[in-house]
């Protein structure tokens, strides 16, 4: 589960574009409007031939508050299911998939903040004009390598701890402590994940000013 938050100087849609070259395609692109209107279609082009090439999916350039229902029931259930198109039985894949929303300043309401982890990113003070077109070519030249330490990484962890407040237990065990040197480093991430929920929840901002 993954939600994303810049500064406005700050190319807000490259670092996903970047995490889907990764696995070697594009993003699937969707509109917050399409998923909220008809569920069942944009699954339907999740498991099509080429949508099930895709492991991440783009909401763009949110702004106001991010809250659907839809969005929330995509990013949880354990499988995508659907009459493929020009298909004549139902299909599924597995929800491998990353789901990522950019957004400037955006906030979220419950269903969505309990679901999210929010990356922050800093606009660098000297920019390299050529640094998207060298982080592509890196990946291209040692994909396998990157995976091979990820899965090093994964295979190796020796905290295999969970936040105190999360729905993701396995995820936290498996995926977020590997990436933490220590039990202190993971309680502080613990913490920091925690508060930004927080500050990006607008329901609980409306509870607390009632």
């Amino acid at each position: 589960e993954l939600r994303m938050t810049y500064t406005a100087t700050t190319d807000k849609t490259t670092l996903v574009n970047l995490v889907a070259n990764l696995y070697g395609e594009d993003p699937s692109i969707f509109d917050l409007k399409a998923i909220d209107k008809d569920l069942a279609q944009v699954m339907r082009r999740m498991i099509s031939t080429d949508g099930r090439k895709k492991r991440v999916v783009l909401i763009d350039n949110v702004t106001g508050t991010l809250k659907s229902s839809n969005l929330a029931t995509l990013v949880t259930i354990h499988s995508l299911t659907g009459l493929a198109p020009y298909g004549h039985t139902e299909e599924s894949r597995p929800n491998d998939i990353t789901y990522a929303a950019t957004m400037n300043g955006a906030v979220v309401d419950t269903d969505i903040a309990t679901r999210s982890y929010t990356v922050r990113l800093k606009a660098p003070e000297d920019p390299n004009p050529h640094w998207e077109g060298e982080v592509k070519d890196y990946m291209t030249r040692n994909r396998l390598q990157i995976f091979a330490d990820l899965i090093h990484m994964i295979e190796n962890n020796p905290l295999k701890v969970r936040r105190r407040k999360s729905r993701f237990g396995m995820f936290d065990k498996l995926i977020l402590s590997a990436v933490c040197r220590s039990e202190d480093e993971f309680r502080a991430v613990d913490k920091a994940i925690s508060a930004e929920n927080d500050r990006a929840n607008e329901d609980q901002d409306k509870a607390l000013e009632f």
